[in-house]
Order: C-alpha cells, then sequence, then structure tokens
C-alpha cells in the first residue's frame, strides 16, 4: 500500500525528506528521491520539509465511513484479512484518538528536528581559543 508518492518531475533530489525520515524510508537514488515501501510508516513528515512539494500523500481508492453495522460488516466480507482496515476512528475512545494526535505530532517535531541539525551542522563556527574566546575567524563545518 503506498503512503507516499514522489513527483520525479518536481523532484531535485536535495535530500531534505531523506534527513527528515524517522525510519529511514527514503533514498535519493539517481539523482531522485525513492521511497521504500516496506519501512514507511506513513507519517507523511516529509511531504511538509520538501521545499519543491514533489512529495504527496498517496490516496488510493475512497475512505467512506460506514453508516450502519451492516456496511461495516459487509466490508469485513470483501477484506476479512483486514478487518481492523474499516474500523471507525469516530467510535474509538477519546484518549485514543488523542493518543494518535500525539504521535504524529512527536513524529513532526522529529522531523523538524532532524531538518535543523542537518542545517546546524552545515552552517560556519567561529573558532574558540584556548581561553575560550571566539575568534572572528571562522572554520568551515
Amino acid at each position: 500500500m503506498a503512503k507516499v508518492w514522489i513527483d520525479e518531475a518536481r523532484c531535485a533530489g536535495c535530500g531534505v525528506c531523506v534527513t527528515a525520515c524517522p525510519t529511514h524510508a527514503i533514498k535519493v537514488v539517481d539523482g531522485k528521491a525513492r521511497v521504500d515501501m516496506t519501512l514507511c510508516r506513513g507519517c507523511e513528515i516529509c511531504v511538509g520539509v520538501c521545499p519543491l512539494g514533489a512529495i504527496e500523500p498517496a490516496v488510493e481508492g475512497e475512505v467512506v465511513e460506514a453508516s450502519t453495522e451492516l456496511d461495516t460488516q459487509a466490508a469485513r466480507a470483501v477484506q476479512p484479512a483486514r478487518p481492523q482496515a474499516v474500523t471507525r476512528v469516530s467510535v474509538a475512545k477519546p484518549e485514543v484518538r488523542r493518543g494518535a494526535g500525539l504521535l504524529l505530532a512527536l513524529d513532526v517535531l522529529q522531523g523538524v528536528a532532524a531538518v535543523v541539525d542537518r542545517w546546524l551542522a552545515s552552517r560556519p563556527r567561529p573558532m574558540i581559543d584556548r581561553e575560550g574566546v571566539a575568534n572572528t575567524a571562522l572554520r568551515p563545518a
């Protein structure tokens, strides 16, 4: 099941998504980002950090909320191996919904931290002498 889709025409192969991906599912191959779907969790952090908008959430089919228990049973009959795929989030306990939101927020923060760390590592830093005084000459990162 595809979770994100990369538009190769827009991808510049900059690698920002590679750094941001918490599961290391994205690699740059031949100058274009590629997603390993076996590692991708679908957190969509890469969607938010791509500067060119080349990564989009993949949409497969249409999500329709079951209106009755019979609809849910019919969906289970069609896809018996994955009955959890038709479970309605709206009927989940409030603490379960809050927990899912918290996990997504933590994933987003982890992705942002990775981008900031990469930016900080690439900045030139001042040289410090033995007395702890910063020299005006900058040394490379």
